[in-house]
């Protein structure tokens, strides 16, 4: 699949040939960049943490199944009744569902970082602005 080329425009020389009385250009576009730049972080941080999350998840479940099933074999070739099986089965299930809570919980922690990141830069945004406004 061919890649498609975005022509790059640059945008501050196409608003620097316009003039508005009172508004400094410039400084409106470096601070929209600077949110462009914020938001492109909150997200790099989310994706990260949805992706390490999903890692792991997927490494606890692999390894549950595992157990569950040497378990299993394990019991069954002994003779051991179905009841201890089941049960043996129950609590390795409930054991990897515990683990897998505590890697949603963990993965709390890259999502507040990233509306930490937005917030902040939310923040900057409202003062450049009324800085912007009181220059008039």
């Amino acid at each position: 699949m061919d890649k498609i080329e975005i022509p790059y425009i640059d945008i501050s020389k196409v608003l620097g040939e316009f003039s508005l009385p009172g508004i400094d250009l410039k400084a409106l576009i470096e601070a929209r960049q600077r949110d462009l730049d914020a938001l492109t972080k909150a997200n790099r941080l989310a994706v990260d943490g949805m992706r390490a999350v999903a890692d792991k998840q997927a490494e606890l479940l692999q390894a549950v199944i595992g157990e569950l099933g040497s378990k299993i074999k394990e019991l069954t070739a002994k003779g051991v009744p179905s009841a201890k099986t089941t049960e043996l089965a129950r609590q390795t299930i409930e054991k990897g569902i515990a683990a897998m809570r505590d890697v949603a919980e963990a993965a709390a922690q890259p999502q507040s970082a990233a509306v930490e990141v937005i917030s902040t830069r939310v923040s900057e945004s409202i003062a450049e602005i009324r800085q912007l406004l009181e220059r008039k």
